[in-house]
């Protein structure tokens, strides 16, 4: 079902691109052990412009707050700030 609705988002168009290039998706799971609330050690997806080019894999640090990503995704659609929840910085990510 996703995969269906970024082809939808891919063949609309907006602007000099497409739907889809105009947007961000941060698609996995929120916790590693819901028991916990850990957010830690997760694999996601990110898809869209923002994202970068496509085809990149990003390894981090055990331990690495989830908000550490979403700090850096604040960054990427123009809204950057200096702390989110718990982060400790940002993160390196391919394909910026």
């Amino acid at each position: 079902m996703f995969a269906g609705f970024l082809n939808k988002l891919a063949s609309t168009p907006e602007g000099n691109g497409t739907v889809l290039d105009q947007s961000l998706f941060l698609y996995g799971a929120s916790l590693s052990n819901p028991n916990l609330h850990a957010h830690m050690d997760l694999p996601l997806a990110l898809v869209g412009g923002p994202a970068g080019s496509g085809g990149g894999h990003s390894v981090h640090p055990s331990e690495t707050p989830m908000s550490n990503l979403l700090l850096t995704l604040l960054d990427r659609v123009g809204a950057p700030t200096e702390q989110l929840g718990d982060s400790t910085g940002r993160l390196e990510l391919p394909n910026a």
